[in-house]
């Protein structure tokens, strides 16, 4: 549906940081109000909404790099990962925050998404990978939207 990698690879992908202890980095972005959105829109205009969200995703990724891999996770949830060493990410994550806090022009709608955006340093933030699981599914109830990531 999504020009991104699935949720079972985006955890299989994680589970190196765990496993092998390997430090990374990942940026969740949540939009909140994904069901009013839907609603006010219609489904088959989310999805493609959706398709919209991914690409201005990837066009604020850095030109000329593979350090970043985008994953859509079901439920308006996007994450991106990476091993960057340089802390490129704190920079991506203010960028797509901004990018994708703007009032949209989607077909014939304006739309204002609503986000909660986290940034994970792995495994210093979460030790544990079913930990991760969990917060993956839940950390914007946790946060709630955000003006600007959390990290």
């Amino acid at each position: 549906m999504v020009d991104s990698k699935t949720e079972k690879t985006f955890f299989n992908d994680c589970f190196k940081f765990f496993n092998f202890n390997i430090e990374g980095k990942v940026l969740f972005i949540k939009i909140t109000n994904h069901k009013n959105l839907s609603l006010y829109i219609g489904q088959e205009n989310y999805s493609a909404y959706l398709r919209s969200i991914s690409q201005r995703i990837r066009g604020c990724f850095p030109d000329k790099t593979d350090d970043f891999e985008l994953y859509y996770l079901n439920d308006s949830l996007f994450a991106v990962a990476s091993e960057d060493e340089d802390n490129k990410i704190g920079a991506l994550a203010e960028k797509i925050n901004s990018e994708l806090t703007k009032k949209t022009d989607f077909i014939k709608f304006e739309l204002f998404p609503q986000l909660s955006v986290c940034l994970l340093r792995l495994p210093d933030d979460i030790e544990d990978f079913e930990f991760f699981y969990y917060f993956t599914k839940n950390f914007h109830k946790v946060i709630g939207n955000t003006d600007s990531p959390v990290y």
